[in-house]
């Protein structure tokens, strides 16, 4: 621990620039074994998710979706997921918290900032870190040249003004969904790829509000036969603006005189294409999010809406975006609980209504497997591999007894031999 804070010392003026929406992507931000997390996660939470509705509708749905499922724990042989007091640090985090809120400020933090930290303060009491204010300690073993994690750095109320924090490995749960590739440990929000698709769309926003405080009106020009003088000019123009400008003074008629004749000058939003264009941004914000445009309400998804198509794109919602997040947000939580010998931390979706039509498909399935099993046991199929068989998909995996079943034998009997069927 001693030589870990005297690293932190060593490298306190880690760089601390300014955050706009866009930019310092290519950065490491590492010094001295210190790898900070990019400073992008104060403008991707006030310029996206606070003031960009695409980009707020995405991450609500992951995580409305994502902090309903509950955790358990799953035995690694037989797959039995259990409950178990043990479970109670992640029930009950913070005092008069739940799993759901943990669940929605990780997916909130790992969405906006790329990582989560959450932190053990004692035996029943989780925190969550601030992940901006967060470097990832590492250290070289100097025997087998390997670089691992030593402990993590907060800067509690931010860098500037506070002395570090420091915490060791097994006291803080990193949970970093996707891997950013110019780092060795943390993680990169997936906002970073489409960052010119929400400007994109912040500005085809910004030109719509324009439009209408323009009268619903592209540009003017207003040209005169005669040469003006430029306080003439000036003037003109205030005094169109005075009369005809804004939304309150649209659709008034304009005599001109002295022959001056009016041009609109621009396109129209039919003209642009601005509701495909704008949809056409959507539909790639919402697949760097996976989440599919029907499930959120984006014009694109509900183009093609239908009830059977909202609950495939549900199920694959689900089966491709969310469950690697619950499995991988449990892998990074397990070190704060006791999980017992043979099992591991795992998730339960059983209780949540929007995928009961999918668990439906997956009891059917079960049901089809059973029944499968069944038959082939009563063939003479030695039992565990009809299972391994019919789990992998391999029917050559399939053993069996070398005894001939009874239905197989003519009229259903076994030959009688030493007064005991053979």
């Amino acid at each position: 621990m001693s030589r870990l804070i005297d690293q932190v010392r060593a490298s306190r003026a880690l760089p601390v620039p300014a955050d706009p929406l866009y930019g310092y992507m290519q950065q490491t931000y590492s010094k001295d074994g210190l790898e900070s997390v990019l400073p992008t996660f104060q403008s991707y939470a006030q310029e996206g998710y606070q003031g960009n509705g695409v980009v707020f509708s995405l991450i609500l749905a992951r995580i409305s979706l994502g902090s309903e499922c509950e955790f358990k724990f799953q035995d690694k042989t037989s797959k039995r997921i259990f409950g178990s007091p043990a479970l109670s640090l992640l029930e009950n985090p913070w005092p008069s918290g739940t799993t759901g809120e943990l669940l929605a400020r990780m997916i909130q933090d790992a969405d906006l900032a790329g990582n989560a930290f959450v932190r053990r303060v004692s035996a029943d009491r989780l925190e969550r870190l601030r992940p901006d204010w967060v470097d990832i300690a590492s250290e070289e073993d100097p025997a087998t040249g390997a670089c691992e994690v030593i402990g993590y750095v907060y800067w509690r109320g931010g860098r500037l003004h506070n002395e570090p924090e420091v915490y060791l490995v097994g006291e803080v749960a990193h949970w970093s969904p996707i891997p950013d590739p110019l780092a060795e440990w943390r993680g990169m929000s997936w906002l970073t790829p489409v960052v010119r698709e929400i400007n994109a769309d912040a500005s085809m926003t910004q030109h719509k509000s324009k439009f209408f405080e323009n009268a619903a009106t592209p540009n003017l020009v207003i040209r005169y036969a005669t040469k003006l003088a430029p306080d003439q000019v000036t003037t003109l123009r205030d005094r169109w603006q005075a009369r005809f400008g804004g939304p309150d003074n649209g659709w008034k008629t304009a005599i001109l005189d002295e022959g001056a004749d009016l041009t609109v000058v621009g396109n129209s939003f039919e003209q642009m294409s601005f509701t495909a264009v704008q949809a056409a941004g959507e539909n790639r914000i919402a697949a760097a999010a996976g989440v599919p445009g029907i499930v959120v309400g984006f014009k694109e998804g509900l183009s093609a809406a239908t009830y059977s198509n909202y609950e495939q794109a549900m199920r694959r919602f689900a089966d491709v975006t969310m469950r690697p997040l619950w499995r991988s947000a449990a892998a990074a939580l397990a070190k704060l609980v006791d999980v017992p010998i043979g099992a591991r931390l795992w998730y339960d979706v059983g209780g949540i209504a929007a995928l009961r039509q999918g668990e439906k498909d997956r009891a059917e399935t079960a049901q089809i497997y059973a029944a499968a099993a069944m038959n082939l046991i009563n063939a003479g199929y030695v039992p565990d591999s009809v299972t391994a068989a019919l789990t992998s998909g391999d029917m050559t995996q399939l053993t069996h007894t070398g005894a001939i079943p009874t239905a197989l034998y003519p009229d259903g009997k076994a030959p009688v031999t030493g007064g005991k069927p053979a």
